[in-house]
């Protein structure tokens, strides 16, 4: 019994998550995640739906959008994709000496001349100097576009939220879990996905490497961080984390590789049952655990004064076993239920005021 008190229990709780459209890499998973108490967010993929769409382009350039999109065409970025389908045509010129800065832009040679297109970190470190700066529209991404050291306009995109991410904010933290958001974005568009959705903490203008000093920095502080993301930038983060959720459907191959757990339909909604399931299973092996051994020590004292038979012992054995499978088992249709939430939310808050007063 004591033997299958952690492995059945980890099976049934895959089992059930795999119905919820979950795929989880390895059991060892569920147990971490299960002490988790801070879970991070990309923004762009994760809690919006990863397909902006150009809204308004600034240039006195008339050629400027086909030089934009023949050298966005390199590029597998959600941005350069949307920039791409807006210019709409196969009317491209041939680009040379491609190259990508994550979290910055990219640069290349189109049609003879150097383009740059970015953000205002991609400026300063090509010591390009910004125009059109006074040109802002509320909650869009922007995008300058340089012409061999000049600016010659700018490109507003603007992203959509997932309609179930306030809704999944909102489980997370009456599950006692902190939510922190951290964007590559500015701090003006940034901020009113954070408000949106209610984060706990939020982090703009955030490097690859900036997201993972971050992670970094929060476990040093013995915290368990989880950290859901979809993109290629996302990957180091990924791995960082205790435990790392990818998207499944529209996240890179690069970050379900990097992630332990991916969430197949890209459901951010199932992230709260993921939560409660990884919790309940643990609780569960702990009972199976301590009820092994109390079974385990009952029957050798019963053996060790011929209360017990090797028989009735194995019969026992036997017993103990199928009620270990029988309760792991129970994993397997769970669903956490609104008294448990609460229960968990009251537990966490008592924790927090110990916590302050020691």
């Amino acid at each position: 019994a004591l033997v299958l008190a952690t492995p059945t229990a980890i099976a049934a709780a895959i089992g059930n998550l795999t119905k919820h459209g979950i795929l989880v890499k390895d059991g060892a998973s569920i147990e971490e995640l299960a002490q988790v108490n801070e879970m991070v967010f990309d923004k762009t993929g994760t809690l919006t739906h990863g397909t902006p769409e150009v809204i308004e382009v600034v240039s006195d350039n008339g050629d400027m959008m086909k030089l934009l999109a023949s050298l966005e065409s390199q590029s597998e970025h959600p941005l350069a994709k949307s920039i791409v389908k807006h210019y709409n045509s196969n009317d491209l010129y041939e680009v040379d000496d491609f190259r990508m800065y994550i979290g910055k832009g990219v640069t290349g040679k189109v049609n003879g001349f150097k383009l740059i297109a970015g953000n205002r970190k991609l400026l300063d470190m090509e010591n390009i100097p910004v125009k059109y700066a006074h040109e802002n529209r509320e909650g869009s991404i922007e995008i300058y576009v340089a012409k061999d050291g000049e600016v010659i306009g700018k490109v507003f995109l603007a992203d959509t939220l997932r309609s179930n991410a306030k809704k999944t904010i909102k489980k997370l933290r009456k599950l006692n879990m902190k939510t922190t958001l951290l964007s590559g974005d500015n701090e003006e568009t940034g901020k009113i996905i954070a408000n949106q959705v209610n984060v706990d903490n939020y982090k703009f203008n955030c490097l690859p490497e900036d997201k993972t000093e971050y992670i970094r920095q929060r476990q040093l502080n013995q915290n368990k961080i989880a950290m859901i993301g979809d993109g290629i930038n996302d990957a180091p983060s990924l791995k960082k984390a205790n435990v790392g959720i990818a998207m499944g459907s529209i996240g890179s191959d690069v970050s379900i590789e990097a992630a332990n757990i991916a969430l197949i339909n890209d459901d951010i909604e199932e992230i709260p049952h993921l939560i409660a399931i990884s919790r309940k299973a643990l609780n569960v092996i702990n009972i199976n655990i301590a009820f092994s051994l109390s079974l385990n020590i009952l029957a050798m004292i019963m053996a060790m004064f011929g209360l017990l038979d090797p028989i009735a012992g194995a019969l026992v054995h036997n017993i103990g076993s199928v009620i270990v499978i029988i309760y792991s088992s129970t994993l397997m249709n769970y669903r956490i239920s609104r008294k448990e939430i609460e229960k968990q939310k009251k537990l966490g808050m008592t924790k927090h005021l110990n916590k302050s007063i020691t």
